[in-house]
């Protein structure tokens, strides 16, 4: 017996596969859950990103008005912060990050969400 048919690759994922650049790291984040829905590119290494892991994903407490604010300001457009993220050995790792507003149906938005290092050898931040 056949399978079930494989699931239709949709136009929009598509362009945003086409649009992939070496070290950018692309996410859905859903703006009403305040959490990370799917990855269109890899995830950044090194970076904390399950529950599971030896150290809980974090963003440095320190940077938390700034997540705060990119948040608060992106109807008005896009916007860009620099945030620090817990990595999997429990140090900082810096991180370029982009936020722009997407729908996902007509009542759902979310954010289109790029995540960049500052330089090719990933800063550790204390």
């Amino acid at each position: 017996p056949l399978g079930p048919p494989p699931q239709p690759i949709l136009l929009a994922e598509r362009v945003l596969a086409a649009e992939q650049t070496s070290g950018q790291h692309r996410l859905i984040y859903d703006l009403q859950q305040k959490r990370m829905l799917k990855w269109i590119d890899a995830p950044v290494p090194r970076i904390a990103w399950r529950s599971h892991e030896q150290h809980e994903p974090a963003i440095h407490r320190r940077d938390l008005a700034t997540y705060r604010r990119m948040f608060e300001a992106l109807p008005k457009g896009p916007v860009t912060a620099q945030l620090r993220f817990r990595t999997i050995d429990g140090d900082w790792l810096l991180l370029n990050v982009t936020a722009a507003l997407m729908a996902l149906d007509q009542e759902t938005l979310a954010a289109l969400v790029t995540m960049t290092q500052p330089d090719p050898a990933a800063r550790l931040i204390e």
